[in-house]
C-alpha cells in the first residue's frame, strides 16, 4: 500500500477560474519575490527560540526562520510565496506591529504563535507547543 501524498498547489487548478494549473496561470505571472523574504531576523524571543529548537530536531535539513520583526498583512504572502518551493519553515510570535496578520487567522484569542509552512500555517498559544506539534508536523509533511 503506497502512502497517499498531498498534490502539490502549482500543479492544482489556479484559485482564479482560469481553469488552468496555477503554475501556468497565476503562479506563473507573480513578481519577483525580493530576496529579503527568504531571510530570518536575527534576533528571536525566547519562545520563537523554544520553537525553532523542536522544529530544527525534527527537521534537521529545512531551514527555520524567524519572520516575526517581518511579518504584515502585506508581507504575509511574499513570505509564504518566497518560501513556497523550498524547505523553508518560517516561526512568527504575536506582536503589536503583526497582530493584524494573527487576527484574521488564530485558532484561539490565545494564539500567539504562527508556524508557515508551503502556503499553510499553524497557529497556536506557546504554551501549548508540545500539545500542538504533532499537528504542526503534520501541516509541514
Amino acid at each position: 500500500m503506497s502512502k497517499a501524498t498531498p498534490k502539490d498547489p502549482k500543479n492544482l487548478l489556479c484559485e482564479c477560474g482560469s481553469r488552468k494549473k496555477a503554475k501556468h496561470c497565476c503562479l506563473k505571472n507573480l513578481p519577483p519575490i525580493p530576496s529579503i523574504y527568504k531571510i530570518g531576523q536575527e534576533k528571536s524571543s525566547e519562545k520563537v527560540m523554544n520553537c525553532i529548537a523542536l522544529l530544527k530536531e525534527r527537521y534537521p535539513s529545512h531551514k527555520i526562520i524567524d519572520i516575526t520583526d517581518g511579518l504584515s498583512n502585506s508581507t504575509y504572502k511574499p513570505y509564504q510565496i518566497a518560501n513556497y518551493t523550498d524547505p523553508v519553515i518560517m516561526v512568527a510570535e504575536k506582536t503589536e506591529s503583526n497582530a493584524a496578520v494573527f487576527a484574521t487567522r488564530v485558532d484561539s484569542e490565545k494564539s500567539n504563535m504562527m508556524v508557515l509552512y508551503h502556503g499553510a500555517f499553524r497557529t497556536f498559544p506557546h504554551e501549548y507547543l508540545d500539545r500542538v506539534f504533532d499537528s504542526v508536523c503534520a501541516m509541514i509533511k
